[in-house]
């Protein structure tokens, strides 16, 4: 991030990111070693394949590396893990407008460019706070990972301009349609009512 800050319009550089910067070193305490047995009991009683992919109970993804005399070798570790990686770069546009940087991160954490004018964007520059009031269209869908990321996006990239993200969910209270009962009791005071104005008049 330091040295796209620094370049210029259309300048190429290549930068190598050693693993401490990009996705860590290998560490052996995330590499586990387990029976068949027990893979296949804690797998739906699946046999265990190599390069597949295995979830366990805490969530963490990993990849069986070795199947080897009734043992399962499963690595949780990033696949780039201890791995320095390679960038061409190149600055071919800039976003320098605020908005147009929020925008950005919306589309980036998967609302679709369409929908994002229906979000109503607040930001309080004195407070270095942020207000996205969730549209009606998203107040049923599932935003939590849109959200943490996206906020973490904003702490992150804008930090100099965004402190706190709020998002902000209104639920209009939804009219109760008159029952049945209601509907006739009311279209009976309606009619006696109209008629002793009638009788008034004459």
């Amino acid at each position: 991030t330091e040295i796209i800050k620094e370049m210029n319009y259309f300048e190429k550089k290549s930068v190598r990111v050693p693993p401490t910067k990009a996705y860590g070193k290998r560490e052996a305490q995330k590499i586990e070693r387990m029976g068949i047995a027990k893979f296949r009991k804690l797998n739906e009683n699946k046999n265990p394949e190599l390069g597949r992919e295995y979830a366990n109970k805490k969530g963490q993804r990993g990849v069986v590396t070795s199947v080897v005399q009734g043992r399962v070798i499963i690595d949780y570790n990033h696949p780039l893990a201890g791995q320095s990686l390679d960038y061409n770069l190149e600055i071919i546009d800039k976003i320098e407008d605020f908005n147009a940087k929020v925008e950005y991160f919306m589309v980036n954490k998967g609302i679709p460019k369409e929908n994002v004018s229906e979000f109503n964007v607040n930001y309080i520059k004195d407070e270095k706070t942020i207000e996205f009031i969730i549209p009606k269209m998203f107040l049923f869908q599932n935003l939590t990972y849109v959200k943490f990321g996206l906020a973490m996006d904003l702490q992150t990239h804008m930090a100099e301009e965004i402190d706190d993200v709020k998002f902000i969910e209104i639920y209009e209270k939804i009219p109760i349609p008159p029952t049945p009962s209601d509907s006739v009791m009311q279209k009976v005071e309606d009619f006696n009512k109209e008629k002793e104005e009638n009788e008034e008049n004459i």
